[in-house]
């Protein structure tokens, strides 16, 4: 199982190398267990918007409900 994730400016231009990499993987016979997420940054090198911090941790968190491990809340 994977999941994939990026880091994106908003922008009407920009697109999810998140969702392009998962598509591939489809392709190739893996199974993907959540969507792709894009967690949005403020600048190239970032840091992370608002709120992107707490929905990255939120995913994290499911993530590992998914797969049957603990998340430790890191």
């Amino acid at each position: 199982m994977t999941a994939t994730f990026d880091t994106r400016m908003k922008s009407r231009w920009a697109g999810s190398a998140a969702a392009s990499a998962s598509k591939l993987l489809r392709r190739r016979g893996v199974q993907t267990n959540q969507p792709a997420h894009s967690f949005v940054v403020t600048d190239k090198p970032g840091p992370l918007a608002p709120g992107e911090l707490d929905r990255a941790r939120a995913w994290g968190t499911e993530l590992a409900r998914l797969a049957g491990t603990p998340a430790t809340g890191a």
